[in-house]
């Protein structure tokens, strides 16, 4: 709950690219991703949205995307006609 309280609150201070710079930091360490504070810095600060993306691909491309493995699976869908 204090996790929510601390985001609620950087984010009404304008200041969430703190959590987003950290994650994206961990997630670049996690991955071995080249790179440093400095960009993840200026990344998170003045381009939140890029940064959320390059996470979620990052993210998805490390569980090997398998919600979607799974949509891909499915049978086409057909359309019967009422008798």
């Amino acid at each position: 709950m204090a996790v929510v309280w601390a985001g609620a609150a950087l984010s009404l201070c304008q200041l969430q690219w703190i959590s987003q710079m950290i994650t994206r930091g961990k997630l670049r360490h996690q991955d071995g991703i080249k790179g440093n504070g400095c960009t993840d810095c200026l990344t998170s600060a003045f381009c939140g949205c890029c940064d959320l993306v390059q996470e979620e691909k990052e993210v998805k491309a490390d569980e090997g995307d398998k919600k979607y493995d799974a949509l891909k699976q499915q049978p086409p869908l057909a359309y019967v006609r009422p008798q």
